[in-house]
């Protein structure tokens, strides 16, 4: 073996090293990317958690969330405030969530499953007062799905736990529960 074969066999060892640096680097790429996704997407599903929680962690707020089922009306204007602002930080994370799943990156069944979810916010006549200020602030992707949430139940003023409406929804605001969408409809006896 002449030194120029030697050469040319280490040359070609360094081609296929490199080639497998690549392939592997590319690899972990893909993998960060998909894990990156997941935890955006855990992210935006833990603020909807933090949103439910503030109901009964921030004293008061669950007082006016309640009373805003009656209207904007039904408040004081610091009140009001709180509510819009707790409005438009729940529907930013919906926003986001919307975004993500019409990429394709959240599975239809966990959509549809936390969609259950808007049909509460849908039945209160206060954030339906505040959708329609606040719809210039989304996109219009997110807009037009949200009207269409909206269009889908009837608001109610005085819901009382335990209410069935018309649409089948069983509001119980104790556990944030109303559901009205597909085949889970809740039975009270």
């Amino acid at each position: 073996m002449t030194l120029e074969n030697t050469y040319y066999i280490g040359q070609t060892v360094a081609v296929v090293a490199i080639l497998a640096t690549l392939i592997a680097l590319i690899i972990q790429m893909r993998n960060a990317n998909k894990l990156t996704r997941k935890a955006a997407i855990q992210n935006q599903l833990d603020g909807l958690e933090r949103g439910t929680r503030a109901l009964f962690e921030i004293p008061g707020l669950a007082d006016i969330y309640y009373r805003a089922f009656q209207g904007e009306a039904a408040l004081t204007d610091g009140e009001r405030v709180i509510f819009r602002s707790y409005n438009i930080s729940i529907l930013r994370i919906w926003e986001a969530l919307h975004a993500q799943y019409m990429e394709g990156e959240i599975n239809q069944e966990l959509w549809e499953n936390h969609c259950k979810q808007l049909s509460d916010p849908a039945l209160s006549l206060g954030v339906r007062e505040v959708w329609r200020y606040q719809r210039r602030m989304v996109s219009e992707q997110f807009r037009v799905f949200l009207d269409e949430v909206f269009a889908k139940v009837e608001p109610v003023t005085k819901a009382k736990p335990g209410t069935v409406h018309a649409d089948g929804a069983v509001y119980d605001p104790v556990s944030d529960a109303v559901s009205n969408f597909g085949d889970n409809k809740e039975e009270t006896p």
